[in-house]
C-alpha cells in the first residue's frame, strides 16, 4: 500500500519501461501514457514528462492508433478461436453451430491478416519517424535515464531491496541498472545505487567490497574509459577462476585493475569517488553519503591507499593445453590396437 505523499515506485518502473518501448520504436498510447504518470504521484516523473511529452506525440502519432486497435482486435479474436476450439471439442459446439462454424473461421482469418498488416504499418511508420526524429529519440532516452537516477535513490532512501523492483527495458546502454535476465522484446533490469554512483563519478573511483560479484564488473564495464577505477575484494574471490579472469578482460578494456585482502580486515563496502564517498555497513542494505565531512573523505583514501599496497595483486595463470592428435589418427591407432594379429 502507498503512503500518503510518497510516490508509487511500481508506477515509476512502469511509466519508465513505456518510455523506452516508445524510444525503441514501438507504439505507445499518449493518452495512457498520460493516465499511468499521474497515478506515479511524484513531481520528478512530472517534469521528467514535460519534457519528453512532444517527443512522444511525435514518435507514436494518433495516425497510429487505429492501426494498433485493429492488431488488438486481431489478437483478441485469435485468442477467441483457440478458446473456441478447445471448449468446442469438449462441448461439442462446433457441431451445434454447423455452418456458422466456418463463417466465424473466415472472421478470424481475415482479421488475423489485417492484425498481421497492421502490425506491419506500424513498426514501418515508427522506424521511418525514429530516423526522421533522433533528436527527439536522443531526448528521450535522456528522460528515461533521468527516471531511473530518480527510481534508485528512492529505492535506497526508502531502505528497500532493489532486486524487488524489475524494470523491461529494450535499450542496455542506461547507467543505474543491472541486466537479470532477457525476455521476447527486451531484458529485465534492477536499479542499482553502485552504477549511479560510478556514473556520476569523473576522474576515478576507489572501490572495497568484500564480497565481489560480477554486478560489479557489469557496472564498471560501462564506464567512461577515461575513469580509473580501482577495486579491493577479499582473497576468495581470488582463489575462483571466473572472477579474476573477468577482471583481466576488463583491465584490458579500461582503467581498471584489482586486487585481494585479508577478508578479516574488509567489514564493510565503500565507494570513494573525486567528489563523493559511499558506505554500505554489512547488516545494512542502504547506502550513505559521507561527503560532507572532506577531512574524512582524505581519511578513507589515505587508508584505501594502505590497503590498496599491502594487497595483493591480479594475477591470471596461464592454463597448460594438452596436444592432442588429431581425431583421424586417433581412430587409427585404436583400429591397429584391435586389428593387430
Amino acid at each position: 500500500m502507498r503512503v500518503s505523499g510518497q510516490a508509487d515506485l511500481r508506477e515509476i518502473l512502469k511509466v519508465t519501461s513505456l518510455l523506452d518501448r516508445c524510444a525503441a520504436s514501438r507504439y505507445v498510447d499518449p493518452s495512457k501514457l498520460e493516465g499511468d504518470i499521474k497515478k506515479c504521484h511524484s513531481k520528478s516523473v512530472d517534469r521528467a514528462w514535460e519534457v519528453a511529452q512532444k517527443s512522444v506525440e511525435k514518435l507514436c502519432p494518433a495516425s497510429l492508433k487505429r492501426w494498433r486497435r485493429i492488431s488488438s482486435i486481431g489478437d483478441e479474436m485469435l485468442m477467441f478461436w483457440v478458446v473456441y476450439l478447445f471448449l468446442g471439442q469438449r462441448l461439442a459446439i462446433e457441431s451445434a453451430l454447423g455452418i456458422y462454424s466456418q463463417v466465424l473461421l473466415l472472421i478470424v482469418v481475415v482479421l488475423t491478416v489485417g492484425s498481421m498488416y497492421a502490425r506491419y504499418v506500424i513498426s514501418t511508420a515508427q522506424k521511418r519517424l525514429s530516423q526522421e526524429n533522433l533528436e527527439e529519440v536522443t531526448s528521450l532516452r535522456r528522460s528515461i535515464q533521468e527516471l531511473i537516477f530518480h527510481l534508485v535513490e528512492e529505492i535506497n532512501a526508502r531502505k528497500e531491496d532493489p532486486n524487488r523492483y524489475k524494470i523491461k527495458l529494450h535499450n542496455e546502454d542506461y547507467q543505474g541498472v543491472l541486466k537479470r535476465s532477457s525476455v521476447f522484446g527486451g531484458a529485465l533490469f534492477v536499479p542499482s545505487i553502485v552504477g549511479i554512483i560510478v556514473s556520476s563519478a569523473k576522474r576515478y573511483v576507489r572501490i572495497i567490497d568484500p564480497y565481489a560479484s560480477f554486478d560489479v564488473l557489469q557496472i564498471l564495464s560501462r564506464a567512461s574509459r577515461d575513469l580509473e577505477v580501482k577495486l579491493i575484494t577479499s582473497k576468495r574471490m581470488e582463489k575462483t577462476r571466473r572472477f579474476p579472469e573477468a577482471c583481466d578482460w576488463l583491465r584490458r578494456k579500461k582503467k581498471f585493475d584489482c586486487r585481494f585482502y585479508d577478508l578479516d580486515d574488509l567489514e564493510n563496502k565503500y565507494i570513494i569517488s573525486d567528489e563523493h564517498i559511499w558506505k554500505q555497513s554489512s547488516k545494512e542494505k542502504m547506502w550513505s553519503d559521507l561527503s560532507k565531512d572532506r577531512k574524512s573523505k582524505e581519511e578513507f583514501e589515505q587508508e584505501f591507499e594502505m590497503k590498496w599496497q599491502r594487497a595483493t595483486p591480479l594475477r591470471i595463470q596461464k592454463r597448460e593445453r594438452t596436444k592432442k592428435a588429431p581425431v583421424y589418427m586417433r581412430v587409427k591407432d585404436k583400429l591397429r590396437k584391435i586389428l593387430k594379429p
